[in-house]
């Protein structure tokens, strides 16, 4: 009953504003229907397809697929929206610090449906707002208007909004996040995704052919997401240690053999989102004079191209991989590491949105003018 429930929370920690910004009453109400949501069958499946897709190693390589087989105007936009959106969700993390629900309480029922104790199958960074939910909530609904698919308004809304609604509920169900986490997540990747899709800027700085607009604008937006991060680390203090010692035993209770500590609020781990923001927008600066069909891509037979662009970037991460330099780097500051990871997914924005297309036209001989 509520009773037990209530008994299920561990007071408030002394000392730990942070922490205590869930306060118990929403923490119980949230804790209650988090047990609901885990005693539903059939979920753990689709769980963990919906937590492991967003790893760089998945999600790179089908978004460049959508790219060369479906979109470029379209595809690019969208994977620079969902760079731009992650970066706001990690401002508002990195503001609020919320405990995810595993950190919040050693004396709870809440299971960890993941079903592993390795550190590297759950989330380390803070929990509000929910960054899958707001990812797929804004996916589905920028998607949805970049293709022209708002013509049908309610209908198309009422299925982005329900789609994100899932996403939520299965990271309820593993117990990473709190039901508000993806409530606001849900919200957040609506109203953004709505933004963007409806403005497209990347298609804008396609049909404006202004190499200095483009580098204007690319400059001016990447330098406000890294303004946006510091301001928010300067002013809002870094959780105190007698906290996370306190969310690292809550979370041994739950995962014993698990190494606990938050991501630390570092600008230089969302180097791959900056670097690819900036340069897909950047990149657009060169289509006038070198891929002027930008708005048509794919032109000619779209599997050719996707065979050529999956080539390349197979090839460019077993060169990575094997070089010497990046050996190297193992040893090195996190500094260097910090702009060989920039340089590379420079690397891979050049190849996606301009030099795939560029060599297959080349190599097929498609007219590109």
């Amino acid at each position: 009953g509520d009773e037990t429930i209530s008994k299920q929370l561990d007071p408030p920690l002394e000392g730990a504003e942070i922490s205590t910004s869930i306060h118990d009453e929403l923490a119980e109400q949230e804790l209650r229907l988090m047990l609901f949501i885990q005693s539903i069958p059939g979920l753990k499946a689709v769980s963990m397809a919906v937590h492991y897709s967003l790893l760089p190693q998945i999600v790179t390589p089908t978004l460049a697929v959508f790219t060369w087989m479906v979109s470029l105007p379209k595809a690019a936009s969208l994977i620079c929206f969902v760079c731009v959106s992650d970066l706001l969700n990690t401002a508002v993390k990195w503001t609020f610090q919320r405990p995810r629900p595993l950190w919040y309480s050693s004396n709870t029922t809440l299971e960890a449906k993941h079903g592993s104790s390795s550190s590297k199958s759950w989330e380390a960074d803070f929990s509000f707002p929910s960054a899958h939910t707001q990812f797929f909530a804004g996916l589905a609904f920028c998607a949805s208007i970049l293709s022209g698919f708002d013509t049908f308004l309610g209908m198309t809304f009422a299925l982005a909004f329900g789609f994100g609604a899932i996403v939520g509920v299965t990271r309820n169900y593993l117990g990473v996040h709190w039901p508000t986490d993806t409530t606001v997540g849900l919200i957040l990747g609506a109203v953004l995704g709505t933004l963007w899709g409806t403005n497209d800027p990347y298609a804008y700085l396609l049909q404006q052919a202004d190499p200095t607009l483009s580098l204007t604008v690319a400059a001016t937006l990447t330098g406000s997401l890294v303004g946006l991060l510091s301001l928010v680390r300067a002013l809002v203090p870094d959780v105190d240690e007698a906290t996370l010692a306190e969310w690292s035993s809550n979370v041994r209770s739950h995962m014993p053999n698990t190494t606990f500590r938050p991501r630390p609020r570092e600008i230089r781990s969302k180097i791959s989102m900056l670097s690819t923001i900036f340069c897909t927008l950047a990149f657009t600066a060169l289509c006038p004079d070198h891929l002027p069909t930008a708005m048509s891509e794919p032109v000619g037979d779209g599997m050719l191209q996707t065979l050529v662009g999956l080539g390349g970037l197979g090839g460019t991460t077993m060169l990575l991989k094997q070089s010497a330099v990046v050996q190297q780097l193992e040893l090195s500051s996190a500094e260097m590491k910090t702009t060989w990871k920039g340089l590379a997914y420079s690397g891979i924005c050049a190849w996606t949105f301009l030099l795939t297309q560029v060599v297959s036209h080349k190599l097929f001989s498609t007219p590109v003018f």
